[in-house]
């Protein structure tokens, strides 16, 4: 019922302070406790968004010790406001990133 409303109502919902609230209507997002004591990890992560958890899953994978920390809630800054969308006004910009410091 309610993503019928939102399917009639697109106007309602275009901002992204709005996003946020459909996001948490529809999952509940962790949330975690500040960080009391020291930790020993081999990566430190800033930011607690869908770059910073990736990396630290993706070097987890590779047997490193990742952790990553956040000023504000997990998934709250650009990614818990971003449209998803690609876009090619980036132009090839990674691809220059790319070759300039590898896929690695």
């Amino acid at each position: 019922m309610k993503r019928m409303k939102i399917l009639k109502s697109p106007k309602k919902y275009r901002t992204s302070s709005i996003s946020v609230a459909i996001l948490a209507q529809h999952f509940i997002l962790p949330s975690f406790s500040k960080l009391e004591t020291d930790i020993t990890t081999d990566v430190l992560i800033v930011g607690g968004g869908i770059t910073g958890i990736t990396s630290a899953y993706l070097l987890a994978k590779q047997g490193v010790k990742a952790a990553f920390i956040e000023a504000d809630e997990t998934l709250n800054g650009t990614t818990g406001h971003t449209t998803a969308k690609i876009s090619v006004q980036h132009g090839l910009i990674y691809d220059q990133f790319i070759t300039d410091h590898s896929e690695e």
